[in-house]
């Protein structure tokens, strides 16, 4: 699926420096559900932050992604404050 230019970072000015990017992975749509990710960008001001990429589910569901795998639930709750 692809998103529209003013969705695909954050800040969403393009003339701005990305510090994350918006991802809708197929692999997460389904007929009902999605999950949206929004992963620092490489090499970026949040590059290396702890709490890696954010996740958002189509049912309200947050969390975090450290290296491709799911955080823990304490580093989620420190993170999405």
């Amino acid at each position: 699926m692809q998103l529209p230019p003013s969705l695909r970072q954050s800040p969403p000015d393009a003339g701005s420096t990305a510090y994350y990017g918006l991802a809708l992975p197929d692999a997460t749509l389904d007929d009902m559900q999605y999950t949206l990710q929004m992963v620092p960008v490489a090499g970026g001001a949040m590059g290396n932050d702890e709490c890696g990429a954010f996740t958002l589910s189509s049912t309200g569901i947050k969390g975090v992604l450290v290296a491709g795998a799911p955080g823990p639930s304490a580093l989620r709750d420190r993170c999405w404050l």
